[in-house]
């Protein structure tokens, strides 16, 4: 699996996403996601994908519109589900077959040999049962259990089967116990009609003597003559059968002196019960009322005399049916059942020895206690159910409270809601490792998909996940697409696991809604990129002037200083008029001097031109040129951030001078947080309209503290939205 190739549309939200990943010399792709882009839709897509059930259905459910997905690899062949593993951010339901780590090596060869014929056996025999009963393969050994109450395995239930007790050929079960039958046999009429019938049809099936209900029945009395004719017990002998030892219904029940009468017999019992009048009627009835339901009319229509009088006790008629079943395929049932017999104690052998060695799961929960502080025990509970039988395992977490040991499992720390979002996660996070390492232990390729599951972590435990997934991107077997909207944890993974340039990408999302991955590998260090580059690209140039305020003060603390000339001055102050409207501007000479200052780059950055008016150029430049096919770099947004803030200010400052003629008192009053500082003096004043107030109201959200350093590097600016800055700086230019 060299390159797997995405394309989708409508799903889930996203109008439309097509990308090829090509893994030929990466293991891993990050993506850095802002919140509402696609991580979310993009794994409920594959979670779509590998589940059994076919209806897929991911559309939008707002709109309706048509769908499709395609996932292919390198060779144009559809991506078998079973290599992909979405990790979601948090799921408390994941079960997995954690097996595979409770035995080691050694055993696992003459396990897996035992449990794989008696599977094969058993896979034989369902198919045998889907056949008759029409049940799906995979709900059938379910359903059985179900229908008998059975709580123990399957193989323990094969031994202690009953005999049928009726003859149901050809009906089937899924047809008479579907959904739509349920509810349909719910209607008054139709329980009342089947009243009716068995009534009648005792009256009719009593008036002989040799028959009972629940007792000796006509099927019974078929497979007595199936037995008589195999045994040959009326041929070259005297022999008699009398079914009835009663005189007075002698006329009823005569002795059958050979095969010919007593067949004659049960076809005439069988006759009367088929063309007796009241009896059709009454399935006449039941038909018209079933009718919309076609399936289940043409059963009634067909074979209404072997299963109608049971419709009033369903969980009887259910076992007699699985029994009648179970009858037709006698044989493939008495193999498995062997086969069984002969090979559990030695599964049982297995079990044990295996739970007395050192095995990948006691390895795994050893290395998960050392990487991330946890303050429980785990264990499991069912362990050799989990060995022989592949049973879901039931994780028993022990704690040590005051030297006392107190065991809960996972549903009850659930349902007590005792368990914080930390712990939930920690928790959720053991069962992926889990499931990591199953993965390991098969020789196939493996997809993960993960998203954010890094959020509630404190950092150790951050970096201990880092850690853990460092180390399953080495593996060639694992092929790992990370999605993320946290900055942070982006950028560590770039740093930590040297990532090809070309495999780091960000997600934008058009204002149609489609989704577009761009390469974005300077989001490693944007600050190492502004001071590297500032010579080839204007917008990175002006990028650097917030970061040398900051520096600015940090080193001067924003106050004036005197230099070794007595001259009084004020750097932070002079960065601070470029970036907001103040009385006096800052001239190109004196920010090359501050630059040179804050960046050692003397005689390099050579600002010759006015910079304000270049701000304007730069940003209008931009917005006339932006291509939804492209992402605004960081530089670009940091230049139209800037420009929408002074033209905001610029506007603000004109409508107060307007209407009040003290600004300059305004303006030198103002020591920091410009910009809402003016906007809450028009607030006051009742200077805006609905409009304006609505526009700067924006500004305020998007811009006061985006443009400078932080200690997450920009991710304000990163997560907005390309349309949202450029519907913006055209709602300002117009105020």
């Amino acid at each position: 699996m060299k390159k797997i190739s995405i394309e989708l549309k409508n799903c889930y939200w996203i109008k439309k996403f097509e990308y090829d990943f090509d893994f030929s010399t990466s293991n891993i792709y990050s993506i850095y996601a802002p919140n509402g882009t696609m991580k979310t839709s993009f794994l409920k897509w594959f979670k779509d994908y590998i589940d059994e059930n076919d209806a897929i259905n991911p559309k939008d459910m707002i709109t309706w519109e048509d769908w499709y997905i395609k996932l292919f690899d390198e060779n144009n062949k559809e991506i078998d589900k079973k290599i992909i593993f979405p990790i979601e951010s948090l799921n408390l339901d994941y079960k997995s077959d954690y097996s595979l780590l409770l035995v080691n090596k050694k055993f696992k060869e003459d396990y897996y040999n035992i449990y794989k014929n008696i599977e094969e056996s058993k896979k034989k025999l369902v198919l045998e049962l889907n056949k008759l009963s029409w049940v799906k393969k995979d709900l059938i050994e379910k359903t059985i259990l179900e229908d008998f109450s059975y709580n123990w395995n399957f193989f323990d239930f094969l031994n202690n089967i009953d005999l049928p007790k009726n003859d149901y050929e050809n009906v089937k079960y899924s047809i008479i116990f579907s959904e739509k039958a349920k509810r349909l046999l719910e209607n008054p009429q139709i329980s009342s009609n089947i009243k009716d019938y068995q009534e009648e049809y005792e009256k009719t099936i009593l008036k002989y003597s040799c028959f009972q209900l629940g007792g000796f029945t006509i099927y019974q009395a078929d497979e007595l003559f199936k037995e008589i004719k195999k045994s040959k017990y009326f041929q070259n002998t005297n022999n008699k059968l009398n079914l009835n030892n009663k005189i007075s219904s002698l006329w009823l029940n005569p002795e059958i002196e050979n095969e010919v009468d007593f067949r004659n017999f049960i076809e005439k019992v069988k006759n009367e019960i088929s063309w007796n009048k009241n009896l059709l009627w009454i399935i006449k009835d039941i038909s018209e009322w079933t009718k919309d339901v076609k399936e289940f009319q043409e059963h009634i229509e067909k074979f209404w005399n072997k299963f109608v009088w049971e419709l009033n006790n369903k969980e009887n008629f259910k076992k007699d049916l699985w029994n009648f079943y179970f009858s037709k395929i006698k044989d493939e049932i008495e193999n498995l059942n062997k086969l069984y017999n002969n090979w559990i104690y030695k599964l049982e052998e297995i079990s044990k020895q295996a739970e007395k060695d050192i095995t990948i799961w006691d390895k795994t929960l050893e290395t998960f206690k050392q990487r991330f502080d946890i303050d429980f025990e785990i264990d499991i509970e069912n362990k050799t159910d989990v060995i022989i039988w592949r049973k879901i395992p039931s994780l028993i977490f022990r704690y040590n409270i005051d030297w006392k040991i107190y065991e809960k499992s996972k549903d009850e720390l659930l349902w007590l809601n005792i368990l914080s979002w930390w712990e939930k996660r920690i928790m959720y996070l053991l069962y992926i490792i889990f499931e990591i390492e199953v993965r390991k232990q098969k020789w196939w390729k493996n997809l993960l998909i993960i998203d954010d599951i890094i959020d509630s972590f404190d950092y150790k435990n951050k970096y201990s996940i880092i850690e853990y997934l460092y180390e399953i991107q080495e593996n060639n077997n694992f092929k790992i697409i990370i999605l993320s909207h946290n900055f942070d944890f982006y950028r560590n993974i770039q740093m930590r696991f040297n990532i090809k340039s070309w495999a780091i990408l960000v997600a934008n999302k058009l204002k149609n809604w489609e989704i577009k991955l761009i390469n974005w590998s300077d989001l490693l260090n944007p600050i190492n990129d502004f001071k590297t580059n500032f010579l080839k690209c204007e917008y990175k140039k002006i990028s650097l002037i917030p970061v040398a305020r900051n520096l600015i003060e940090y080193i001067f603390w924003n106050k004036d200083y005197l230099n070794e000339n007595w001259e009084k001055y004020n750097y932070y102050m002079d960065l601070t008029q470029i970036l907001h409207i103040k009385n006096n501007e800052t001239s190109a000479e004196k920010l090359n001097e501050i630059l040179d200052i804050s960046f050692n780059k003397e005689n390099e950055f050579n600002f010759s031109w006015d910079i304000i008016e270049k701000i304007i150029e730069l940003s209008k430049e931009k917005v006339e040129n932006y291509n939804k096919n492209n992402i605004l770099k960081l530089e670009e947004k940091i230049v139209l951030s800037i420009w929408i803030r002074l033209k905001s200010e610029k506007f603000m400052i004109e409508k107060l001078k307007n209407n009040w003629q003290n600004i300059v008192n305004i303006l030198s009053n103002i020591k920091w947080n410009q910009t809402r500082k003016l906007y809450e003096e028009l607030k006051e004043l009742n200077l805006l309209d609905e409009n304006e107030e609505k526009i700067l109201k924006s500004v305020l959200i998007i811009t006061p503290e985006l443009i400078h350093i932080n200690s997450f590097m920009y991710e304000p600016l990163i997560d907005m939205w390309d349309f949202s800055l450029i519907e913006l700086y055209k709602k300002v230019e117009n105020l």
